[in-house]
C-alpha cells in the first residue's frame, strides 16, 4: 500500500515538474530579449567664437588715475578697430576695471590696471587672426593679456538629436546582426538609455564617464552611445 502511494506521488511530481517546466520554458520564450549598445559619431565645425582677454596697463604706484585713463582709451580704440575692420560682433561684454599692486623686493613698485573683455562673433577667421597676431592691436596702442578662444556650435542641440536617432538605429542594426544566426526576429524596442555626449577635438580617443565638451578646438567630433533592449519573437 505504501509502495503504491509512493509510486502515485512520484508520478504526480514528475507530471507537475513537466508541466511547470513547459510553462517556464514558454514564459522564458515569451520574454526573450536582446540588449545591445548602439554608437554614432559625427564631425562638425563650430560657427561661433568666444574671445576672452584683458586690456592691460602697468603704471607707477601713484598713477592709478592715469591707468584708468589709459584703459579707457584702450577700450575706445578697441571698439573703433573692430568697427573699422568690419568684424561682426554679436556681443561685446565689458567688465569693471580692476587693479592690483606690483611688488619688487617686498615693496610696491607700481600698479597693474586691467579690464576683462569678452567678444562673441561669427567671424571666426577674423577673430582668430586678431587673437593669434596681437601685434595688429599693439600697433593701435591696445595692450591685451590672458587671451584665449572658445568655440561653439549654435546648432548643437540639433546635432545631439540627430546623433541619438542614429545611435538608436545602430543599436537596432546590431541587434538584428546578432539574431541572424537564429530564427528569432525583433518584435519591438523595450527600453533605450542614452550615454553622455563626448565632444572632443578630432581624432581624440578621450572619453569620460561624465562626458566631455571641448571648447578649445574649432573642428570637433561628437560621439554618443545608446543602450537598447529589444523583445524578440
Amino acid at each position: 500500500m505504501n509502495n503504491k502511494i509512493a509510486i502515485i506521488l512520484s508520478i504526480g511530481l514528475i507530471l507537475a515538474s513537466t508541466v511547470f517546466g513547459i510553462f517556464f520554458l514558454n514564459a522564458r520564450a515569451d520574454d526573450q530579449t536582446v540588449s545591445v549598445v548602439g554608437y554614432a559619431t559625427r564631425d562638425f565645425e563650430c560657427d561661433l567664437v568666444k574671445w576672452e582677454f584683458q586690456l592691460n596697463q602697468n603704471v607707477g604706484k601713484n598713477e592709478y588715475e592715469k591707468g584708468l585713463q589709459l584703459i579707457n582709451e584702450n577700450l575706445k580704440a578697441l571698439k573703433s578697430f573692430i568697427d573699422n575692420s568690419n568684424i561682426a560682433v554679436s556681443d561685446l561684454n565689458v567688465q569693471p576695471v580692476n587693479s592690483r599692486p606690483e611688488y619688487e623686493e617686498g615693496k610696491i613698485t607700481g600698479m597693474r590696471i586691467f579690464q576683462q573683455i569678452t567678444i562673441l562673433s561669427e567671424d571666426l577667421d577674423k577673430i582668430e587672426n586678431l587673437a593669434v597676431n596681437p601685434a595688429y592691436l599693439s600697433e593701435q596702442g591696445i595692450n591685451i593679456t590672458n587671451s584665449r578662444l572658445k568655440y561653439f556650435n549654435q546648432e548643437l542641440d540639433k546635432l545631439k538629436e540627430d546623433l541619438l536617432s542614429r545611435a538608436g538605429a545602430n543599436a537596432k542594426s546590431r541587434a538584428q546582426k546578432i539574431l541572424e544566426s537564429t530564427d528569432l526576429k525583433i518584435k519591438k524596442m523595450l527600453s533605450a538609455n542614452s550615454g553622455v555626449f563626448q565632444i572632443t577635438e578630432r581624432y581624440s580617443t578621450r572619453v569620460a564617464g561624465y562626458g566631455i565638451h571641448n571648447t578649445s578646438s574649432r573642428k570637433k567630433t561628437i560621439k554618443v552611445t545608446v543602450r537598447a533592449s529589444f523583445k524578440v519573437k
